[in-house]
């Protein structure tokens, strides 16, 4: 499906958090821009559809 082709794409992008605090602030953030991707996504497909 198009949202585990969007996770395989970010997951690619490696990191190394010198700061192990901030590790889980970019996993946060990662995830949050996926859901905004999947979301307007989701959003186009439906108003092609009306």
């Amino acid at each position: 499906t198009l949202d585990d082709f969007i996770n395989r794409y970010f997951i690619k992008f490696r990191y190394h958090a010198i700061n192990k605090q901030f590790e889980d602030k970019i996993n946060k953030r990662r995830e949050s821009i996926i859901k905004q991707l999947t979301l307007q996504i989701v959003k186009n497909d439906n108003d092609d559809l009306s």
